[in-house]
């Protein structure tokens, strides 16, 4: 049975019987509605690279081929590491690319739930983090760029570190209409 016993609802005027029903009624579709949208989520769109570029010495406009040699090698020394320290990331189903030919590591998802306590969000907040400590150990080679893009007009979150480019990585807003 429901909440009130047929006792109390028989003591209530015909009225109040059914301004209760109502209310009742109300607080069980809340009650469902918010089970619901719990169930399904907020949804974003999630991308970030990460880069190793060779930088170009003073008064030179492209990179030595030492440069180019020991940005090479740092990107390979840092993705041996992420292998082991992040292993999870590389598994097909997280959708991590590994571009060695432009030495980079990219990602990007559209419609995910991104739960810091999900657990391949958490592999990929680790990934992130550890560039980033390659970054502040003054890795002169490395550079990232994370988005995420929630369902709010006003939910975006953008965070870059190290030597980066911005055409790698940008939001665009567009107006599209079917008359243009």
């Amino acid at each position: 049975m429901g909440r009130y016993s047929d006792k109390v609802m028989s003591k209530m005027p015909t009225d109040m019987k059914s301004a209760r029903f109502k209310l009742e009624l109300n607080r069980v579709f809340r009650e469902q509605t918010i089970k619901e949208k719990y169930k399904m989520g907020y949804r974003s769109t999630v991308a970030y690279t990460i880069r190793f570029t060779p930088v170009p010495d003073n008064n030179v406009d492209s990179p030595t081929a030492e440069a180019v040699k020991e940005c090479n090698a740092s990107f390979y020394c840092f993705l041996a590491e992420a292998k082991v320290k992040c292993s999870g990331a590389f598994a097909e189903e997280f959708g991590v690319k590994v571009d060695e030919r432009n030495m980079a590591i990219n990602f990007l998802a559209e419609h995910v739930k991104w739960y810091e306590d999900y657990e391949d969000v958490q592999v990929h907040e680790a990934l992130m983090s550890l560039s980033k400590a390659w970054e502040e150990m003054e890795n002169k080679y490395i550079g990232g760029i994370f988005i995420r893009i929630g369902e709010e007009m006003d939910d975006i979150v953008q965070e870059e570190w190290g030597e980066v480019d911005w055409e790698w990585l940008a939001i665009h807003r567009q107006i599209v209409a079917d008359w243009e």
